[in-house]
């Protein structure tokens, strides 16, 4: 699982250097269900879809406003149980409690919790189960071929499904009709929530179909908590080790029954299914691997493709303020301009306001120049007449 999740750490550690956020929604609400009563369930491949889908879209949001944080991509696993009913057919099913940290300094902030379980569909009658669990042991028979009418490949499709609880409804979790096997509590940090995610659809796509025997919900449950405890979960001591906790739990084989006894989770889970949850682990970890490797793409695609839209935006705004401020330079200019007109014109007005007053001027002095008696002719000759 190491190049799959040192990608995806890479877009946590991106998330980390955002802003912290005011409030943290609840899981329920970061899968798009705030106003479902109760746990909501998803089937896995539902689960799957719907986390990529808010997760996606809670990356495209923090890209966006730096006041929100893509907190499904940062939230992690806390706690890890696995957990066995005690009445009926001991059904088994994992439990992780999902945490989150914002910011390093910052507590860790419960969002919720996960249960997940392996089943079959409700359309099953308890009459197809039980001829499919005789036909199931049958073809584990050496003598199965010599049966008329024998199908060697019987199959029930399996349903495997999540449960998804906000931390208001964890009570209905907390029923004393189950046994605590294993309890894996992280500190400070466990997986990354995407891990698990994965997990369920990776076990239901390598084994769809339910067996009684075989890939029933004690091997998914127990498949799950390998995969998801790594491979520190082989060597799992017991949640409680005493005789008391255990003398409600009988595992059956296939070959022999087992007593009431608390073991190492990898020597329990031999027992129950019958087969080496190591080897099972190794032989699907290569798709897990895979299919880590591809959905982690899947997200870092959304962050390039954000990341691409919000250059291309901002691009397109600094085109857009450049052509602006040009535009503003240029009505800038042109208002001088027209100050500058006006300016002339208010000196052309003052210049033939002083011109028409001159003109007024010199109309008035030709007016008065023109209203004077010339002398007559006798009075310019006299001075020579009397000479004579």
């Amino acid at each position: 699982m190491g190049a799959a999740l040192t990608s995806f750490k890479a877009l946590l550690r991106r998330a980390l250097r955002r802003r912290a956020m005011t409030s943290v929604p609840t899981l329920k609400t970061l899968f798009n269900m705030p106003n479902a009563m109760g746990p909501v369930n998803f089937n896995v491949d539902g689960f799957e879809i719907q986390y990529l889908t808010q997760c996606g879209e809670s990356i495209r949001q923090s890209l966006s406003d730096p006041a929100t944080r893509d907190i499904l991509s940062l939230a992690y696993i806390s706690e890890l149980k696995l957990l066995k009913e005690k009445v009926g057919s001991q059904h088994e099913y994992i439990v992780v409690h999902v945490h989150v940290r914002l910011n390093d300094s910052d507590l860790p902030v419960f969002l919720g919790v996960v249960k997940a379980e392996r089943t079959v569909h409700e359309d099953v009658t308890a009459k197809q189960h039980v001829s499919f669990v005789v036909n199931d042991s049958i073809r584990r028979s050496s003598s199965a071929s010599s049966i008329p009418g024998f199908s060697p490949n019987p199959t029930t499709e399996a349903l495997d499904r999540v449960f998804i609880y906000d931390p208001c409804d964890v009570a209905e979790l907390d029923r004393n009709d189950h046994n605590l096997l294993y309890h894996y509590t992280y500190n400070p940090e466990g997986p990354p929530f995407f891990t698990f995610v994965v997990s369920t659809i990776a076990l239901h796509i390598y084994s769809p179909n339910y067996t009684l025997f075989q890939h029933q919900c004690f091997w998914y449950a127990g498949m799950l908590f390998r995969m998801v405890g790594g491979k520190d979960a082989e060597t799992r001591e017991p949640h409680d080790k005493s005789e008391k906790a255990w003398e409600d739990v009988k595992f059956v084989a296939v070959e022999k029954k087992v007593g009431s006894k608390p073991g190492r989770f990898m020597d329990v889970f031999r027992v129950i299914t019958n087969k080496d949850i190591t080897q099972e682990f190794v032989r699907i970890e290569p798709a897990f691997e895979a299919r880590l490797a591809e959905k982690t793409n899947v997200l870092l695609r959304v962050r390039q493709e954000k990341e691409e839209e919000i250059q291309k935006a901002a691009a397109e705004d600094a085109k857009k303020a450049k052509l602006e401020q040009d535009n503003a330079k240029k009505d800038a200019t042109i208002a001088a301009k027209d100050e500058e007109i006006v300016t002339v014109r208010r000196e052309n007005a003052s210049k033939d306001a002083e011109i028409d007053a001159l003109k007024k001027r010199l109309a008035r002095m030709t007016a008065a120049q023109s209203d004077q008696p010339l002398a007559s002719t006798s009075q310019l000759d006299y001075p020579l007449a009397h000479q004579t």
